[in-house]
């Protein structure tokens, strides 16, 4: 069973610029400005913004090594979130709660390939009454329309019998950003997503993208960008990576992924005006973990020295051999910091569930105030 989808626009800026090079899918406010930024920082401290990775072939460079080699290469967090989503998925279900009419909704921050997610939402479904209109508004929230419209036609294709007059599946095309300017702000909230003030909002975050921020400072600032209300039920599901062996963080992180990050060059290379502007044979994946700052770090290592001839401006950057861009992090915390976090961020946890082997945690978390 299936059914038109629907796709929110909440992009605060229509004409940004595109990842792809002739579709309008994926927008970045000012992403070749941001790229010129990390680029021309001391050579060491040179960035690139992880959203290049993003676009319609990254996604689904990234959803195909997630459901068909990553888990076996050692990418633990696919295991361990699988793990936890299918042993819990009814008493997560059970914390997604509903108003005295049997309505809520949920948005997925970062979706992705939804596979995770489907589990979560049939396990819901069993306990929802159909309805003409569902009493269940999902929205997907990612930065890819396309990647949006294909990730909901498979949900509906793999499980729409199960969802249908249950469950609304729906998409929400924007950056964390625009959604916060949603989030953040009550009226903005009821009038954007046509709902009363006493429906639930459950806001779920998985993969462990919460280590994708500054520990203590931009992970706490995120937690508290929503408004919660604690006396309708709202919840956060969020998913967090536990600090563990070197060894196994690092192999989680290997060359596997190389395939996901090369598109980003190319991707960043198309925004900066040239597309072949990140020459292939000059770079190779890199990452370790950072004890100092408990992270995972990825980027890109230079294998000679070059420069880079970026379209419109005025100076080459110079690249010298082995030196290494970044391109993102990923926080792994001990359960005191992330207690700390928490109560920093104004939440309580309603529940946690750990794996089997203990390597990840996901929380059901609530805030502190009314």
């Amino acid at each position: 069973m299936t059914s038109p989808i629907e796709i929110l626009d909440i992009r605060r800026i229509k004409d940004s610029t595109t990842l792809e090079s002739e579709s309008t899918s994926a927008s970045i406010p000012n992403l070749s400005s941001l790229l010129i930024e990390g680029l021309s920082k001391t050579p060491g401290e040179r960035t690139i913004p992880p959203e290049v990775l993003y676009d319609t072939v990254g996604l689904g460079l990234y959803n195909y090594g997630i459901k068909n080699f990553w888990a076996q290469s050692g990418y633990y967090p696919i295991v361990a979130e699988k793990d936890i989503l299918s042993t819990y998925r009814e008493e997560i279900a059970s914390e997604l709660t509903r108003d005295s009419e049997g309505r809520a909704v949920i948005i997925e921050l970062g979706a992705g390939s939804l596979e995770k997610t489907e589990t979560l939402l049939v396990s819901l479904a069993s306990h929802v009454p159909s309805s003409q209109t569902p009493l269940i508004k999902y929205y997907a929230l990612d930065i890819d329309r396309p990647s949006i419209l294909e990730t909901l036609q498979e949900l509906q294709s793999n499980s729409g019998s199960i969802l249908h007059h249950k469950v609304a599946t729906k998409g929400m095309w924007g950056t964390f950003e625009d959604a916060f300017s949603v989030l953040s702000n009550p009226s903005s909230i009821y009038s954007t997503l046509n709902i009363s003030s006493s429906t639930p909002i459950h806001i779920l975050f998985l993969g462990g993208t919460i280590g994708n921020f500054s520990k203590w400072q931009e992970d706490v600032t995120f937690l508290r960008s929503v408004h919660m209300n604690k006396e309708r039920g709202d919840r956060w599901i969020l998913s967090v990576d536990k600090v563990k062996d070197v060894g196994m963080m690092e192999k989680a992180y290997g060359e596997h992924g190389w395939p996901f990050m090369m598109n980003g060059l190319r991707v960043a290379g198309r925004a900066l005006g040239n597309e072949e502007l990140f020459e292939v044979n000059n770079w190779e994946m890199w990452s370790k973990y950072n004890k100092e700052k408990g992270r995972m770090e990825m980027g890109y290592k230079a294998l000679v020295s070059h420069t880079l001839q970026i379209p419109n401006l005025a100076h080459e950057i110079k690249i010298e051999k082995d030196e290494v861009i970044m391109i993102m992090f990923s926080n792994k915390y001990t359960e005191e910091e992330i207690n700390g976090i928490l109560e920093q961020a104004k939440m309580d946890i309603s529940k946690r569930w750990a794996d089997r082997e203990s390597k990840y945690w996901l929380f059901s978390l609530c805030s502190v105030q009314q």
